[in-house]
């Protein structure tokens, strides 16, 4: 039996399979710090039906609130809803260190990272670094058009088990707004309907860019990705295909148009100058012939990529901001 006076408990490098293997330290009121680093858990609890148990409360199995600090680095978690569950077994829990997410990638500032803070709301401290409200914000809108994605990907049926899996989407939506969801007929697609719903995106990586992401990645990718990926998913493809931090890019949609360039009459314009045209419409500017491509922002956010471009080819470049 263990003094319940116990406020810091190190279970590094053992055998434990599962935090269900855990469950006589619930029982300590005063418990602060828990290390579970280099052992095998995996899941929940030992269920022949569903290891993560995703109908558990905190009156079936949850630590004491008292417990605000978990390492479950080096183990073998593999599941994203291993992660939700962590929101419902150790009720306050605000500082973890996990260096993988439940895709076995190294937790960086990308995906994993946004994500593991998105799915824990009251997470403050991810692997030793403060937890910003800014990077609060673009974690859990990342991850709502994350979701909006694969709801848009699958049929309407398959609605509800999508969200099922996703313990915050109300929450989320209720903060941020329900994102639209936007799916194919496919009684009235044509046989070239994936194709249709297709943008093929060719990134070039300006300057700056192209030497942060190093001499081993390619100044220039191409992607074909569906018209209902966010802004946000865009950017995280990106990232992921130059190893540069998604929420430090700009991407630049160069349209290929070309717009005349206006000027205010001036000095610099007195050559232009004819007293002739003052009762002209020209009197409130005009073009000297000059022209400058159109460029748009893509700005991170959710909003469809395909709401910003009707193109079925783009050429987008990408900047640090």
């Amino acid at each position: 039996m263990l003094p319940t006076t116990i406020n810091s408990l190190t279970l590094e490098d053992n055998h434990f399979k599962t935090l269900g293997d855990l469950l006589t330290l619930t029982k300590l009121p005063n418990l602060r710090s828990l290390n579970l680093k280099k052992n095998a858990i995996a899941a929940v609890t030992r269920s022949d039906s569903d290891v993560t148990m995703p109908t558990m409360t905190n009156a079936d199995f949850a630590f004491s609130a008292s417990l605000t600090s978990l390492d479950i680095s080096y183990n073998d978690i593999t599941r994203w809803s291993f992660i939700d569950d962590l929101h419902v077994i150790f009720p306050g829990l605000t500082s973890l260190r996990n260096l993988k997410a439940a895709d076995d990638k190294l937790l960086s500032a990308e995906d994993g990272y946004m994500l593991t803070i998105a799915r824990l709301s009251r997470l403050k401290t991810l692997n030793f670094s403060p937890v910003t409200p800014k990077e609060r914000l673009n974690a859990e809108t990342y991850y709502l058009s994350q979701i909006a994605t694969e709801l848009s990907l699958n049929p309407k049926d398959q609605e509800a088990r999508i969200i099922a899996g996703h313990r915050r989407y109300a929450e989320l939506c209720d903060e941020y707004g329900e994102p639209t969801i936007r799916r194919s007929d496919a009684k009235s697609d044509n046989p070239n309907s994936l194709a249709v719903r297709l943008i093929r995106l060719t990134f070039r990586l300006n300057d700056s860019a192209r030497r942060a992401a190093g001499d081993d990645r390619p100044p220039e990718i191409t992607l074909e990705v569906p018209r209902s990926f966010s802004v946000y998913s865009v950017l995280g493809l990106v990232g992921k295909r130059t190893g540069l931090v998604p929420m430090t890019l700009r991407l630049i949609w160069e349209t290929g148009e070309w717009d005349p360039v206006a000027s205010k009459y001036g000095d610099d314009d007195a050559e232009y100058w004819n007293s002739s045209d003052e009762d002209t419409d020209e009197a409130e500017g005009w073009s000297d012939g000059r022209t400058v491509l159109r460029e748009e922002e893509l700005v991170a956010g959710t909003r469809m990529v395909g709401t910003w471009i009707e193109a079925s080819e783009a050429v987008v470049r990408v900047e640090l901001k």
